[in-house]
């Protein structure tokens, strides 16, 4: 005679689901109820966030390990304001390196990303492939994310493992939002020419270079003409 089992799920683990589904009392309830806000999931999980988008850097949220902050970072900024004020680490790392703001700057959470700045959060933090929150910004065409990091400080020149910063990475995006492209390349621009650092390459040497990053003809055009428009906007 076959028993079924079923499994009693601790807190950590249904305060991850309910982190995962934006469930704002539930987290609230397990917080209250000393849930581990740094409890990391070892176990594939059958819900896959619908924002996770799947790219060298990223796995799929339900299938690897991370934290309840990873996954509440690309939803509802009230739970991410939870587990902050409830004292979760802010800079845990998932198990490709990112910390919360790489999450909350690739899903486009721009108040998410006040908030992890806030909280002391590594504004130039790099993964396991070297991507900072910024390149991930950039590369998904989030142009309000991506100023509020230059704002704050991140660095556009650093550059992941494959030799590529911010500016080849938008040059790379698969975006066809011309308006928030123009926008963060404008904001790049004025990142660069406020350093006065000799040894860094000059703006003009820095679009050129970035040209060779373009996908396709369509990229090349595209990216050549806003860095023409921009560069001679500047040169008049």
């Amino acid at each position: 005679m076959l028993t079924h089992y079923t499994r009693t799920r601790s807190k950590q683990e249904r305060l991850w689901d309910a982190c995962s589904y934006g469930r704002e009392t539930t987290v609230r309830t397990l917080i209250d109820a000393g849930a581990n806000l740094n409890w990391k999931s070892h176990v594939v999980h059958t819900h896959i966030f619908s924002q996770t988008i799947l790219t060298a850097n990223f796995l799929p949220l339900s299938q690897y390990e991370c934290y309840p902050i990873h996954i509440a970072s690309q939803g509802k900024p009230a739970i991410v304001r939870m587990l902050l004020e409830a004292g979760c680490q802010v800079d845990a790392l998932d198990a490709k390196g990112n910390t919360a703001l790489h999450h909350a700057a690739m899903s486009g959470r721009v108040v998410n990303v006040q908030m992890l700045l806030n909280a002391g959060a590594a504004i130039d933090a790099c993964n396991e492939n070297n991507w900072t929150p910024l390149l991930n910004a950039v590369y998904w065409n989030h142009a309000k994310v991506a100023s509020v990091l230059i704002a704050r400080g991140a660095d556009p020149l650093i550059k992941n493992k494959d030799g590529r910063n911010a500016l080849h990475e938008l040059c790379r995006s698969k975006s066809r939002d011309s308006s928030g492209l123009d926008e963060i390349l404008v904001s790049i621009l004025d990142s660069l020419s406020m350093r006065e650092d000799p040894k860094q390459s000059s703006t003009s040497n820095q679009m050129i270079d970035c040209r060779a990053e373009c996908r396709n003809s369509y990229d090349f055009e595209f990216t050549s003409r806003l860095i023409d428009r921009v560069l001679g906007g500047r040169r008049n």
